[in-house]
């Protein structure tokens, strides 16, 4: 999805012009022209985000991309990522996507707004969720803020389809 290039460039350039003192990893909400994300970072102007769920807004299709350098992959493979929830676990194709920053590939996994991945980002009891990727790196993310940036966020995506 462009809207999550076009998300990442924007937060991008707001890092650029300020100096920010750094806090806690919690989720924001971004809306923007056409587009909406959530995204996870420690600041409000801040290059780096930890993990970013965006969408073209009404397209029922929500992106999400995880900052989990995968070293061993090229941009355009497959991979299976497994989102574990307390001792629940579910299983997502994803295509790596050359980091911009880097020289690594990171995962992107696209999800019907509805998706129960989303839903239970939201639960108030669970604090994080352990990204794992196939023949690659783990990532506990933060889920501080979920509820509140993804409730915001995902009505503008639309139904998933």
């Amino acid at each position: 999805m462009h809207a999550l290039r076009y998300c990442l460039v924007v937060v991008s350039a707001f890092a650029a012009s300020a100096a920010v003192a750094e806090e806690p990893m919690t989720w924001r909400f971004l809306p923007g022209d056409g587009f909406a994300a959530a995204i996870l970072t420690n600041c409000d102007e801040c290059d780096y985000i930890e993990m970013v769920v965006n969408c073209a807004e009404g397209s029922g299709e929500v992106e999400a991309a995880i900052a989990i350098h995968v070293d061993n992959g090229n941009p355009g493979e497959t991979r299976n990522v497994t989102f574990l929830f307390g001792d629940g676990a579910i299983d997502r194709k994803a295509v790596l996507v050359a980091n911009e920053m880097d020289v690594t590939t990171e995962p992107s996994v696209n999800l019907a707004a509805d998706d129960e991945i989303l839903t239970l980002m939201q639960q108030q009891d669970m604090q994080s969720l352990e990204v794992l990727v196939e023949n690659g790196p783990s990532k506990t993310v933060s889920l501080s803020g979920a509820a509140e940036a993804l409730a915001q966020f995902l009505p503008l995506c639309g139904k998933g389809g």
